[in-house]
Formats: structure tokens, sequence, C-alpha cells
């Protein structure tokens, strides 16, 4: 008898051993990102590090949407997700997917080019280079993944501060207020581009929504979550295994104790030279920001002493340090838009030609001030100019041949 039940809890062992085995094998074989080469791009972090990871969606055309109707910002999704498991953090970023981002010949281009230039491999190397930090993982999905995912946790609860009605997202309206969202409907909600706010609000209606979507499945535990991993791994495609998976679920669950953070890139839609309309990011807002992120802190902070500063009661000074003609009057003219009065305009006249963008105070207390206008101009580096500079107004802007107007 001793002999049978040791031989029957060795089979038992064993048939657990082999299943556990094909289900990590089989998952595993699901999530594989081949053909995709994002993984050329991916760095690897120390274990234990908070690491970035870039997520991407193609939302695909509404069914009511003509053939004819190729917005491809409308149907691409970008989010770049800071993860910290030791401190169970999480800042997500939303990127508009026609940001106009710089390529390795040094052309600035809509982001949603990276792909055709060099697969996804390119998009991860233009978003880390656009964002300045390394990317360590990398997760993407389709329209129908989201949609069949939406539908077998039994939909997605929100509340929808406005309604959602945009005939090239689908064909279905969504009321404000308290919904549960279907599949389709959910395709509806992350495509829909005609909401107030413009893309900050379409990127927190996308932020929002993962959320929701992680919180419901990270519900799960122990065999329901090999469960909910396994059916995960039919609709998207990682670098990630089943393993790492279940441990990053782990980390986080329950999502609603978590920290998260949300953030968008700033700045404006413009019309480029080929007629196509792009993101144009306010750089150095979006560089503050990303520091913030990397070192963990709330993206949503600001150095005070910029927020402070009244641009009415700040004179700059704006000499070009480049060769290029009028480059001084096109940066005096963008400081004089957003407020800021205007002194002395001309050349640098000291034979030297800048390669950097400088924004010079010599009094502390306008050190607020030149960081103001190195926001407002998009770019530079503030310098406490000491003894060194001498100027009737408050902060000397110095063009470099780095500054792009």
């Amino acid at each position: 008898m001793a002999v049978g039940t040791i031989i029957a809890i060795a089979v038992v062992a064993i048939a657990v051993l082999v299943g556990v085995y094909a289900y990590f094998t089989t998952t595993n074989a699901k999530l594989d990102l081949a053909p995709s080469n994002a993984s050329d791009a991916l760095k690897a972090t120390e274990d234990g590090s908070p690491y970035f990871m870039l997520c991407s969606v193609d939302l695909g055309h509404a069914r009511s949407a003509p053939a004819s109707y190729d917005v491809p910002q409308n149907t691409q999704g970008y989010l770049l997700v800071r993860v910290d498991e030791a401190q169970r953090a999480l800042t997500f970023v939303g990127i508009p997917a026609n940001t106009l981002v710089r390529f390795q010949n040094g052309d600035y281009r809509p982001l949603y080019d990276a792909i055709s230039e060099g697969g996804e491999a390119e998009l991860v190397r233009r978003v880390a280079d656009f964002a300045g930090v390394d990317i360590s993982h990398f997760v993407r999905t389709t329209a129908s993944g989201i949609e069949q995912m939406v539908d077998l946790i039994g939909g997605v609860r929100m509340t929808l501060d406005a309604e959602v009605d945009d005939p090239y997202a689908g064909t279905e309206v969504l009321f404000a207020g308290e919904t549960t969202l279907s599949g389709e409907q959910a395709l509806v909600f992350l495509r829909a581009m005609n909401v107030g706010g413009g893309w900050e609000t379409v990127a927190r209606n996308r932020i929002a929504f993962t959320e929701q979507l992680l919180a419901q499945a990270l519900v799960a535990e122990g065999l329901n979550l090999a469960a909910v991993v396994s059916d995960a791994s039919e609709y998207i495609d990682t670098d990630l295994n089943a393993s790492q998976l279940m441990g990053l679920a782990d980390a986080f669950r329950p999502l609603d104790t978590a920290t998260i953070g949300v953030a968008t890139v700033p700045g404006l839609e413009t019309t480029i030279s080929d007629g196509r309309v792009a993101f144009d990011p306010k750089t150095s807002d979006w560089q503050a920001m990303m520091e913030r992120i990397a070192q963990g802190e709330d993206p949503d902070s600001a150095d005070a002493s910029i927020l402070n500063v009244d641009p009415a009661a700040v004179s700059v000074e704006v000499r070009n340090g480049t060769t290029i003609s009028g480059a001084a009057a096109q940066m005096a003219s963008m400081l004089e838009q957003d407020g800021f009065k205007i002194g002395e305009v001309g050349n640098t006249n000291d034979d030297t030609i800048y390669k950097e963008t400088l924004v010079v105070y010599t009094d502390d207390s306008y050190e607020g001030a030149a960081k103001a206008v190195v926001r407002s101009i998009g770019g530079g580096r503030v310098v406490n100019g000491g003894d060194f500079y001498h100027s009737a107004s408050n902060v000397i802007a110095i063009v470099g041949t780095d500054w792009t107007p």
C-alpha cells in the first residue's frame, strides 16, 4: 500500500509538472513578438529597478468610416509606461502617434512613420530618443484584441465625463455617466478624436480605460490569474513571458492601492510641409516632465518659480548666435506672443557660433523668468551669467544652432 501511494503521488507530481511545462510553453509561444524586430531596440535593466515599457495598439478604422478616411493618428495608439514594482508605482504617458520626432537622418517627421522606416524596432528607438529614456519591454495589440479582451472580462466599467459622439470612431453614441463598455463600445471610446479638450482628453481617456481594464483583470488570483494570462496571450504580443506577466500582476494587485501617475505630451497640432497634420511638442516642457517621471516624481508637479512668473513683468534681450538670418527676430516674435517684453534684438557680434541656445540671467531673482523663457521658446539651457553678461533687460536669450522655431 505504501509503495502504491508513493507511486500514485509520483504520477500526480509528474502530471502537474508536465501540465505546468505545457502551460508555460504554449502561453509563451502565443506571447512571442516574432516576427517583429522590436526586441532589437529594447535595453535590459537591473532586476528590481524601475523600467519603461512601450505599449502599441492599432485601433483600426470604425466600420462606418469610408475607405478614403486615412488618418494614421486616429488608428495608432502609443503609451509609454514607467514601471516601479518595488514602490508599486505606474506612470502612464500618452504619446500622439503623429508627434513630430527626430529620425536618424535628422529630419522631423510624425512618429507613426517609424514602422515603415525600420519596423517596430525603429518605433521603439524613436520613442526612446524622444523621451530620453531606455525602453526595456514592448507590448502590442490590435482593435480585435482590445474588443475580445473587454468582452472576456464582461466589459470595462467606466465613468464618462462627457458624451462621446464621433462618426469616425463608430456608429454608437456613448452617453456621459457610469457605464460598462462592451468590446465594440470600448473601440468607439478609444478611437474618438472629436472630444472637448483635444489630444489631452483623448490621451487621458485612453489611459483611464487602460487602468480600468488592468484593475478588473488583476482581480483574479492563483490558477485564475494563470488563466487570465493564458487568455490574454491570445490577444497581445510581448517580449515578456508568462512568468514575468504573472509576477507583474502580483506586484500591482490590487491596482487601486498602487500609485498611478498620468501624463500627456504638451504641444499643439500643426500642418507640416507635406500637408499632413502633426503634433508639435513643447520641447522644454516635455523634457522637464520626463526628467521628473524618470526620477519617479509626480509628472504634474512643476517648478513653482516658473508658475509664478508674469511674462509682462520680464524684459528679454534676444541675440542671434548663428549665421541664420532673422533667427533672433523670430525668437523675439515668439516671446512677444507669449507676453514677454522685448528689449534689444540683434546679433551677438562676438565672432562666435553658438551651438547651444542659452538663456542667461544675472540676478538670482530672475532665474524663474529665465526658465519661463526656455519654456516659451521650446528649448535652451538656463545659465547664471554672473558678472560675465550685462544687459538692460532682465534676461538674455542667445539663439544657438540647436534651436528649431
